[in-house]
């Protein structure tokens, strides 16, 4: 994906990969400036809110303007990820993350799982 790092303050960005005639762009929907798990918590409510159908491996996502998304067009980029946060995000149903740092046992969940 590539995504730049966050901005000073930021912590998590949820990007909608959106692939037109001649390029791709990068949409943020969803951003949040807390610590530690508390950004996944609310992603998580964000998403639930969102979600019009399917489960979470493969949902669709309805956002302003009746933009309707598969949640394999979103890209989660992450400061930190841990394990216990590895598992948040796959129990989210996001398979594409970007990070700065990530632990050895959130690496070896994502080669498995991602």
């Amino acid at each position: 994906m590539h995504v730049d790092k966050l901005p000073e303050g930021i912590t998590m960005q949820l990007y909608l990969h959106t692939r037109g005639t001649t390029s791709a762009t990068w949409r943020i929907i969803f951003s949040s400036s807390k610590r530690w798990l508390h950004p996944l918590f609310e992603l998580g409510e964000f998403l639930a809110i969102h979600s019009i159908d399917g489960d979470k491996d493969c949902r669709t996502l309805e956002f302003d303007g009746n933009l309707r998304v598969s949640s394999s067009d979103l890209v989660l980029r992450d400061r930190i990820i841990g394990l216990a946060a590895a598992y948040l995000i796959l129990r989210l149903g996001i398979r594409r993350v970007e990070t700065d740092i990530i632990s050895c046992g959130a690496a070896e969940c994502r080669r498995s799982q991602f």
